[in-house]
């Protein structure tokens, strides 16, 4: 096995892991505050197609995806929580592509810290806008100089 196809597996592994702590048991905590509010919001949008911007609330995107999710896999904590578990192994994944400028032992280290960071992990497994923001940070990053 060449040096190329052991990074990609190495790769690949830390966001199997990232992936696992993510998903595991997404559904078995009760919500927390504030994904009571927005699970409610979203569940209102899912339901009776009722949305009403509140700047309290955060934006948009986190209630019409939320609603999409429910219309494609039912409500459920789960359901309400997946987006924000994808969006953590997306910013994982992210780190694939910074390869070039942190070198390829930097974005490893940097994949694993994130992956099994408590602060990533406790958001990506977490209804609100905060992971979102993260991975929008990531993706708009790469544009300054």
């Amino acid at each position: 096995m060449n040096q190329k196809n052991r990074y990609i597996i190495l790769f690949l592994a830390i966001i199997l892991l990232a992936t696992a702590l993510r998903f595991y048991a997404l559904d078995d905590r009760v919500f927390h505050h504030d994904e009571g509010v927005h699970g409610y919001l979203t569940y209102k949008l899912f339901k009776n197609g009722e949305y009403h911007y509140d700047p309290t609330y955060h934006g948009p995107f986190l209630y019409y995806s939320g609603a999409a999710i429910f219309t494609l896999f039912g409500d459920s904590n789960f359901t309400a929580r997946l987006l924000p578990a994808v969006a953590g192994v997306l910013l994982i994944v992210l780190i694939y592509r910074l390869r070039d400028q942190l070198g390829e032992s930097g974005a490893l280290f940097a994949a694993s810290m994130i992956a099994i960071s408590p602060s990533f992990l406790y958001y990506s497994r977490f209804l609100r806008n905060d992971i979102y923001i993260s991975h929008s940070f990531r993706c708009c990053s790469s544009y300054l100089p």
